[in-house]
C-alpha cells in the first residue's frame, strides 16, 4: 500500500511540475499597418522636466484587429520610417528581460516589409 501511495505521489508531482512550467511567451510575431503620418504623444511616466511635452510617434494598427500602438521613431529595429507612406510590416515582438523602469517593456524588430504605398495628400 505504501508503494502505491509513493508511486501516486511521484506521478502527481511530475504532472504538477510539467503543467506549471512557463511556456515561452516571450516572443510574438505580428503584422502591423503603419500610418503615413506621425502623432504627438506625451513622455512615458515618470516624465522628466527635461523631456519634450510632445514626442512624435508612429501609429501602428495590428492586422485583423483595431488594436493601435504608438511607437517613437526608431523603436522598430531595422525599420526606416518615411512620412507620406503607409507600410505593412511583419515584426518580432520580444518581452525585454530587464526593461528600464521608465521605458518600453517590449522590443520590436522588423522581420519583413510587406508593402510600402505612397499616400497622396
Amino acid at each position: 500500500m505504501n508503494n502505491i501511495f509513493s508511486i501516486g505521489l511521484v506521478t502527481v508531482l511530475i504532472l504538477i511540475s510539467t503543467v506549471s512550467c512557463k511556456k515561452n511567451t516571450d516572443n510574438k510575431t505580428a503584422v502591423y499597418q503603419v500610418e503615413p503620418g506621425l502623432t504627438l504623444i506625451g513622455p512615458r511616466p515618470p516624465a522628466s522636466v527635461h523631456e519634450p511635452a510632445n514626442i512624435p510617434a508612429m501609429v501602428l494598427i495590428e492586422a485583423g484587429t483595431k488594436d493601435t500602438i504608438y511607437l517613437t521613431l526608431n523603436r522598430i529595429e531595422g525599420f526606416e520610417y518615411a512620412a507620406g507612406f503607409r507600410y505593412k510590416i511583419k515584426v518580432q515582438i520580444t518581452h525585454l528581460k530587464n526593461p528600464p523602469a521608465d521605458g518600453y517593456i517590449f522590443g520590436y524588430s522588423l522581420l519583413e516589409l510587406l508593402s510600402k504605398e505612397k499616400i497622396k495628400k
